[in-house]
C-alpha cells in the first residue's frame, strides 16, 4: 500500500497580506480546534464552481468562464478543469495544470478511483446540459478520452439551474440533480438511450449506473437539487439551492420516489396552494432542517482529520450567507430532524460553493469571492483541518487496497474511519476465498463497529452465489447472523432481501414472521426488534415495505410521519389499488384503529393518495367532492388532482364547493386555484395575484353562504380600500352571526378610520350577540387613540357581564402608560382588592389581570396585589396541572388577535388572519396536544421550525437586525422582528448572517398572560384541526 505524510498535505502557513483584497475580513472556523487556510487564489484561478479531491490528494476544480461573462471579459473562452496540487509541501498550490477545457456552464465534479493499475481513474463532470466522463491514460494529469454519457435536450439556458451535484452509492449508483430549468420542456437521455422528459414540475434527482445507462427518476418536487451527497448509511441527502420567497432554502433526506413538494408551472414563488414548500400538503415531504441562502456544496462527513464528533454529520456551503453550516441529524420517525450550526462564518467576499473531504480528513472548499453573478477575475480554495493532528500520520491511499492487500490489513482497514477505505478494503476482503471467511466473523460479532458491519454486508451482496453462497435467508448452522444492537445492519440487510445473496419470494414467505429472516435478523438479541423504539419501528418498516402484505403494510402507519406515509403509499401502489386487496386492507386497519381518530383519518389519506393516480370511475370522483361527510383534507386532495389532470367535466361539483356551509380555509383556497386552474387561468399568476381579487366577488355575493362570505372576507387586508364603509355597514347589517362576526373581528384589525366607530357601535349595542360585542371591545384595543374610546372601555370595564369587563380591561393596557384616568381606574380596583385577607377564585383572577396589565404596561407591582394573584406554577408539570381542562376559546381566539395580549397574531396565521412570518397554526392540534402547545408558549425556542429559523444581520453600517426573513431573491431581502416591523434592504447591505439559536417568540411570553388567558389560549388552539 502507498502511503503519504500528513504534514505534506497539512502545513500550515500565513497568507501574505497582499493576496487578499485590502481590509476583506477571512473566513474563521467556530470550532477552536479547526483552522480554515488560503491553499490557492487568484489570478491562478477565477470563479470557481465545483471540486473534488482525488486518491492522491490532487484537487479537481473547476474555473468558471461562461457564467454571465461580462462585455470584454478579458477571461479564458471556456470553463476548465483544473488539478491542483501542493507538490512541495507549503500548503499552497502550485501553478494550476489544465485537465481538460472547452466545457460551457461546468458546475460539479467527482473523480472515482480505479483500483487497477491497468486503468485510469474516471473523472465526471457535469455541465448545465452534460456528464462527461474523462479519462487520463498516460498520468500527466491531462485528459485524453473523453465520453458523453448524459445529455440534457432543452431549450433551457440559465447556467446553473441544469444538471449538477453527483453523489454515489456503494451499489453502483450514480446520483444527479437537474434544476427546475425555468420550466423549459427537456429531454434527459441516457448512455443506453434511455430518455426521460418533463418540463414545468420543477427540479429532480436522477439515478443511473456509472456509465449513464440505466436512467431513473428518483425524486422530484425541487427548484434547484444542486449539490447531493450518500452518507455512510446509504441515505442520499440534498441541498435546494433557491427558495425564491419562501426562505429558507432546504436541506433534504431523499427516498426513492420521493415527491418534496416544488411545483415550477405553480410560480416562481410559490403561494400556490398546490406547492409545497415543508410537506404542507399530504403525499409530499417536509424538509430535514434549512440551510443558509444559495447551499451549493454538501459533504456527509466520514473521516478522521476532524474531531471524532463530526462523523456521521452533514456539512454544507452557504454562498449568500457567507458560511459552511453543520447539520447532526435527530431521528423523526422515517426521517431526521436538523439544526444548522455555523462551522465556518466569512465576511461579505467569502462566498463559498463546492466542498470536498480529501484523503488526510481535511476539508477543501471553493469560494466564488464577490456577490456579482457575472465572472469577475476573482478565486480561492480553502482548507479546513484540525490544528494539531497528532504527529506524522500515514495516509493510506486507498487506490492501492486491493485484493492483493493481506486479509489482516484489510481487516484491519475495514474497521478505519474513512468511509473509501471501509469499503475498498470490504471489497477486496469480498475478493478472495480467505477474505470472505473473515468477513463471516466480522458481520456476525458484535463489537465490529456498525459503519463496518454495514460495508461487510454490502461488499458479501456483490458477491456471485455461484462463486460463494453465503445462505443468507437459508436454513443451516453455516448461515451467517447479524450481530444484534444495529438498526443500521438490519435495514442494510432488509433493502438486499430479493438480491441473489439474500433469496427472497415475497408471494411464497411472509416476510414478518419467516424463521430464516427473524434467524439471520435478530437473534440473538432478542431486544433488537422492529418497534424497539418509534423511529426504529419507522425506519425499519420504511425499508421492509415492499416485502409485506398490504395489511402489514398499511399497519405499521403512523400520524405525522410523513416518510413512512410515502411508503405505505408506494407499497399500495405494487397493487391494483382499484382492486378489492386494498379496501379489504384498509376497512381491517380502520377496525384496528377503533380507538385511534388521528390514525383512522391517516388511513383514509393514504386510501385517497392510493386511488388518486388510477381514479378511473366518475361516480366515485363526483362523490368524493360533492359530500360534505368526506373528510375536507382528502377532498381538498381531490380537488387539487382534478384541477392538475384539466378534468372540466367536474367543474360544477368543484365550483358547488363554494356553496358548502362547512367548507374550511384550506378547501377554501384550494378551491379557488382549482377554478382558476380549469377556467384557462396560468397558476403562475397566482403568485402575483391580490387574494382580494379573487375572494372579494365571492364576498360581495350575498346568496353564497356565510362560511364562503367569512373565509373571502379573511382573505382581504383588513385595510384594503376594498373594504369600505359602506360594505361593512351592509355586512353588520345581514342576519347571519358567522358573518357579522367575521366583520366585527375584521374591523378590529382594520387601519381605515372608521373603523372604531363601527366598533362603538356594535360594542355598545345591547341587542347584539354578547360574544359579537365582547369581540369589538377586543378590536378597540388597536384604537385608544380615537376620541371616545378611552372613555367607553373604562365604562366596559364596570358592565355587568364578565366578559365585557376583562376585554375592556384588556384593551386598556396599552393605555396604562399614559393615560392618567385609565391608570386611576386600575389604581381603585387594586384598592379595593387590597383588604380582601381570603381572596375568591374570582379575586385570585382579577388580580392577575391587574398584574398582567401593569406588567404589560412597565408599571410596578405592588406586594398586595401579588398576594391575592397567588403564586405562578414553576415548570412544565405544574403549568399544566394548573391549565388542566376548561377555558373559553371565543376568548382565546380574541387573546390571539389582541394588540394588548401575546400578539399572536403579527407572527402566525390562523384560516387567513395574520401574518406568516411563523408557521400557520390553522391546523396546530392536528400534530400538537394540549401539553405540547403549552410547551411550546413556555419555551419556545425548544423547538423551531427551520423555515421559520430566526437570524441576526449585521448591517455594513453597524445595525443589528433580529428578525424572521419573509422575503429573499438575489438583490434584496425583507426581514420581519418580533413587533411586525419590516426592514428592507439590499443584499450587499449585509455584511453578516447567523442564525439564531432562540425562536422570534419572546421568551417570556408567559408574562403577558394573566394564567385564566394562558387557558382560554389554549382552548382555542385546541379547535384548530
Amino acid at each position: 500500500m502507498r502511503v503519504y505524510s500528513v504534514a505534506a498535505l497539512l502545513l500550515a502557513v500565513a497568507v501574505p497580506a497582499g493576496d487578499l483584497a485590502a481590509a476583506e475580513p477571512l473566513p474563521q472556523s467556530r470550532d477552536p480546534r479547526l483552522v480554515i487556510e488560503l491553499f490557492a487564489a487568484d489570478p491562478d484561478i477565477v470563479t470557481p464552481t465545483g471540486l473534488d479531491v482525488d486518491h492522491a490528494g490532487r484537487v479537481f476544480m473547476i474555473e468558471s468562464n461562461t457564467h454571465f461573462p461580462p462585455e470584454g471579459y478579458a477571461g479564458h473562452p471556456s470553463d476548465r478543469l483544473l488539478v491542483l496540487r501542493d507538490q512541495d509541501g507549503d500548503g499552497r498550490a502550485e501553478k494550476p495544470v489544465v485537465f481538460a477545457d472547452g466545457f460551457v456552464h461546468a458546475m460539479s465534479v467527482a473523480v472515482r478511483t480505479s483500483f487497477d493499475p491497468g486503468r485510469p481513474d474516471t473523472v465526471l463532470i457535469a455541465t448545465r446540459k452534460d456528464v462527461t466522463a474523462l479519462w487520463d491514460d498516460d498520468g500527466d494529469l491531462v485528459a485524453d478520452r473523453r465520453r458523453r454519457i448524459l445529455h440534457l435536450e432543452t431549450p433551457g439556458n440559465y447556467p446553473h439551474n441544469g444538471l449538477a451535484g453527483f453523489a454515489f452509492d456503494a451499489h453502483g449508483h450514480m446520483y444527479i440533480g437537474l434544476g427546475e430549468n425555468l420550466g423549459a420542456k427537456y429531454q434527459l437521455i441516457g448512455s443506453d438511450s434511455t430518455t426521460l422528459s418533463g418540463g414545468g414540475e420543477g427540479g429532480n434527482i436522477y439515478r443511473c449506473r456509472l456509465d449513464g445507462s440505466q436512467l431513473q427518476r428518483f425524486a422530484t418536487g425541487f427548484w434547484n437539487p444542486h449539490a447531493n451527497c450518500v452518507d455512510a448509511f446509504g441515505r442520499l441527502f440534498s441541498v435546494d439551492n433557491d427558495p425564491d420567497s419562501l426562505p429558507p432554502c432546504r436541506l433534504m433526506h431523499i427516498v426513492a420516489g420521493g415527491d418534496y413538494g416544488y411545483r415550477f408551472r405553480n410560480g416562481r414563488k410559490g403561494f400556490h396552494p398546490f406547492t409545497s414548500w415543508n410537506g404542507e400538503i399530504p403525499g409530499t415531504l417536509p424538509m430535514l432542517a434549512g440551510t443558509g441562502e444559495a447551499p451549493s456544496g454538501i459533504v456527509a462527513y466520514e473521516s478522521d482529520g476532524l474531531p471524532g464528533e463530526y462523523v456521521g454529520n452533514l456539512l454544507a456551503t452557504s454562498w449568500g450567507d457567507h458560511r459552511i453550516d453543520r447539520f447532526r441529524l435527530v431521528e423523526r420517525g422515517a426521517s431526521f430532524e436538523s439544526v444548522a450550526e455555523v462551522l465556518i462564518q466569512g465576511g461579505g467576499n467569502f462566498r463559498p460553493v463546492g466542498l470536498a473531504t480529501a484523503p488526510d480528513g481535511s476539508l477543501f472548499c471553493t469560494d466564488w469571492v464577490l456577490r456579482d453573478y457575472k465572472v469577475h477575475g476573482r478565486g480561492r480554495v480553502w482548507r479546513i483541518r484540525r490544528k494539531s493532528n497528532g504527529g506524522d500520520r500515514p495516509v493510506v491511499d486507498v487506490a492501492t487496497v486491493t485484493a492483493k492487500t493481506t486479509v489482516d490489513q484489510l481487516v484491519q482497514l475495514v474497521g478505519s474511519p474513512r468511509l473509501v477505505l471501509r469499503r475498498a478494503a470490504a471489497r477486496a476482503l469480498a475478493g478472495t476465498v480467505a477474505g470472505r471467511q473473515r468477513m463471516r466473523q466480522l458481520i456476525s460479532d458484535r463489537r465490529i463497529s456498525t459503519r463496518t458491519r454495514v460495508e461487510v454486508l454490502w461488499a458479501m451482496a456483490r458477491v456471485d452465489p455461484r462463486v460463494e453462497d453465503f445462505g443468507f435467508l437459508r436454513p443451516g448452522a453455516k448461515r451467517p447472523r447479524l450481530a444484534g444492537g444495529s438498526t443500521e445492519v438490519e435495514i442494510a440487510l432488509i433493502q438486499l432481501v430479493g438480491s441473489p445473496q439474500f433469496p427472497f419470494d415475497v408471494a411464497k414467505r411472509n416476510f414478518l414472521e419467516d424463521e430464516q429472516v427473524a434467524a439471520t435478523l435478530w437473534v440473538p438479541d432478542p431486544l433488537d426488534l422492529p418497534g424497539a423504539t418509534r423511529g426504529h419501528r419507522a425506519r425499519w418498516a420504511t425499508a421492509a415495505m415492499r416485502l409485506l402484505s398490504l395489511e402489514q403494510a398499511i399497519g405499521f402507519l403512523e400520524p405525522d410521519d410523513p416518510f413512512l406515509m410515502a411508503a405505505v403509499l408506494a407499497r399500495t401502489r405494487q397493487d391494483d389499488v382499484t382492486g378489492p386487496k386494498l379496501l379489504k386492507a384498509v376497512r381491517g386497519a380502520l377496525g384496528a384503529a377503533a380507538r385511534d381518530a388521528r390514525r383512522q383519518q391517516t388511513i383514509r389519506l393514504l386510501l385517497v393518495l392510493s386511488l388518486l393516480r388510477q381514479f378511473n370511475t366518475p361516480e366515485l370522483t363526483r362523490q368524493m367532492l360533492s359530500d360534505g361527510q368526506v373528510d375536507p383534507v382528502a377532498r381538498r386532495l381531490v380537488v387539487q388532482w382534478v384541477a392538475e389532470s384539466g378534468q372540466k367535466t367536474f367543474r360544477p361539483e368543484i365550483a358547488a364547493i363554494l356553496n358548502d356551509p362547512k367548507i374550511t380555509a384550506d378547501l377554501f383556497h384550494t378551491t379557488l386555484a382549482a377554478l382558476d386552474m380549469l377556467d384557462g387561468g396560468d397558476p403562475r399568476k397566482i403568485d402575483n395575484t391580490a387574494p382580494s381579487d379573487l375572494a372579494l366577488p365571492l364576498l360581495k355575493d350575498g346568496q353564497r353562504p356565510s362560511a364562503v362570505r367569512s373565509l373571502a372576507l379573511q382573505l382581504v387586508d383588513p385595510s384594503s380600500k376594498a373594504l369600505d364603509r359602506r360594505l361593512f355597514e351592509d355586512l353588520l347589517a345581514s342576519d347571519d352571526p358567522r358573518l357579522i362576526s367575521e366583520s366585527v373581528r375584521t374591523l378590529g384589525l382594520s387601519s381605515h378610520g372608521f373603523a372604531p366607530l363601527l366598533l362603538l357601535g356594535v360594542a355598545g349595542d345591547r341587542k347584539r350577540p354578547l360574544e359579537v360585542r365582547a369581540d369589538a371591545v377586543a378590536g378597540l384595543g388597536r384604537s385608544t387613540g380615537t376620541a371616545g374610546v378611552l372613555a367607553s372601555l373604562r365604562k366596559w370595564t364596570k358592565d355587568p357581564q364578565e366578559v365585557l369587563r376583562r376585554e375592556a380591561l384588556r384593551s386598556l393596557r396599552t393605555a396604562l402608560t399614559a393615560d392618567s384616568d385609565s391608570q386611576a381606574l386600575v389604581s381603585a380596583m387594586v384598592d379595593r382588592l387590597k383588604p380582601v385577607e381570603q381572596p375568591t377564585a374570582a379575586d385570585r383572577d382579577l388580580a392577575d389581570r391587574l398584574a398582567t396589565a401593569l406588567v404589560i404596561a412597565g408599571r410596578d407591582l405592588q406586594p398586595e396585589l401579588t398576594r391575592i394573584a397567588g403564586e405562578r406554577p414553576g415548570d412544565l408539570d405544574d403549568w399544566e396541572r394548573r391549565l388542566a381542562g376548561g377555558g373559553s376559546v371565543a376568548a382565546g381566539r380574541r387573546l390571539f388577535f389582541h394588540n394588548a395580549g401575546p400578539q399572536c397574531g403579527r407572527c402566525h396565521m390562523v384560516n387567513g388572519r395574520g401574518r406568516r412570518v411563523g408557521p400557520d397554526l390553522s391546523l396546530i392540534a392536528r400534530s400538537r396536544n394540549r401539553r405540547q402547545l403549552l410547551e411550546s408558549i413556555l419555551f419556545p425556542s425548544r423547538e423551531v421550525a427551520p423555515q421559520f429559523t430566526s437570524w441576526t444581520l449585521v448591517t455594513v453600517d453597524g445595525r443589528v437586525l433580529n428578525g424572521v426573513i419573509v422575503y429573499e431573491n438575489r438583490d434584496r431581502l425583507t426581514i420581519e422582528d418580533a413587533d411586525g416591523k419590516q426592514t428592507n434592504l439590499a443584499n450587499t447591505e449585509v455584511e453578516m448572517r447567523t442564525p439564531r439559536k432562540k425562536s422570534l417568540m419572546p421568551e417570556k411570553l408567559i408574562d403577558r398572560l394573566a394564567i385564566t388567558e394562558l387557558r382560554d389560549l389554549l382552548s382555542f388552539l385546541e379547535t384548530l384541526k
